[in-house]
Formats: C-alpha cells, structure tokens, sequence
C-alpha cells in the first residue's frame, strides 16, 4: 500500500472463484496464440524478438488485470496490455504500411484510458477507496 497524505492506494491481488477461471481463460488463451505464433512465424527474420515479447507481457499484464483487488490495479493492467498491443501492432503494421489506422486506434484507446482514471477518481472522491471490496460495501447504488 502506498499513501500520500490521506490518499491510500493498494496494490493487492484478489482470488475468487471468478478470478479463477478468468485466470484459466487468460493464460490457456495465452498459450494457444504463443503455440500459434510459433508456428506463424517460424520463417520470419525477427523470430523470438519484440513481437514475442510482447506477448508474454500482454498475457503478465492481462493476469494483474484479472487478479488486482482496485481499480487501480485493474488500471494498470488495462495500460499494460494496451501498451503490449500497441507495440505488437506498430511491429506488425511496419510491415502493411497501415499506420494511420494504428494511430486512430492508439488516440481512441487514450480517450478511452481518460475515462477510466475520471472514473477513478471519482469513485475514490464518492467512497473515499479505490479497492473493489470497499466500494461495493458502500452500497450508494440506486
């Protein structure tokens, strides 16, 4: 947990029998593109480099998405896997020449990722936490 001031930010995993399940889909899904990828690229030049990589982080990041226990947590892995996105389409879109539609996917992504931290921050303001548990104890839903 970090805090700065009176803001308290916690950077804790939560397992359920949801986040179970989730966790199965994520890496069994995972391991079907890395098997896939393997065999796609096998006669590529850059075999085993930055689109690999990528992948593996994508599947890191989709993991702390599906167990994070905050908002927050679940913020950052939304930005992690859609960094690991962006720089598997940059690697592949090098390549096609569609650039453009890259760019508009990128800008419509960070609009997207200005809600979220809004939402953020307005749940933190309304229930004084950003933790799934303390937020839903709240029960100011109509």
């Amino acid at each position: 947990m970090i805090t700065a001031g009176n803001i308290d930010v916690s950077f804790a995993f939560f397992i359920d029998h949801l986040t179970i399940i989730m966790l199965m889909i994520v890496t069994g899904v995972g391991f079907l593109i890395h098997v896939y990828s393997v065999g796609y690229m096998h006669d590529d030049e850059g075999y085993g480099t930055v689109f690999f990589l990528s992948q593996i982080s994508f599947i890191f990041f989709m993991l702390i998405l599906v167990m994070g226990a905050s908002y927050v947590m679940m913020f950052i892995g939304w930005e992690g896997s859609g960094g690991c996105v962006l720089t598997a389409d940059r690697v592949l879109v090098e390549e096609t020449g569609y650039s453009a539609a890259a760019n508009k996917a990128f800008i419509m992504n960070r609009i997207g990722d200005l809600g979220f931290i809004l939402g953020i921050f307005l749940m933190y303001l309304t229930f004084g936490s950003s933790d799934f548990q303390k937020v839903f104890d709240g029960r100011c839903f109509i």
